[in-house]
């Protein structure tokens, strides 16, 4: 499910949900919605987190997943 890799990658970026809505220009609820796949996750959502995480798009799809810590 796209809303639990969302999580993942986004936990592993120690973001807030706060911080990520504010990307995507939606309240913290539709985000949190979305993480827990209550709401559908849209492809300019997708393109906008996946410049944000600086990660593929393909990865909000890939249920096998794993993360490295990122480099700064």
């Amino acid at each position: 499910m796209p809303g639990t890799i969302l999580k993942k990658i986004r936990l592993q970026h120690n973001y807030t949900q706060e911080a990520c809505a504010k990307v995507l220009g939606i309240s913290q609820a539709a985000y949190h919605k979305i993480e827990n796949n209550e709401s559908e996750l849209k492809l300019k959502h997708c393109k906008q987190l996946s410049a944000f995480y600086n990660v593929n798009i393909y990865d909000f799809f890939n249920e096998n997943l794993v993360l490295k810590k990122p480099t700064k």
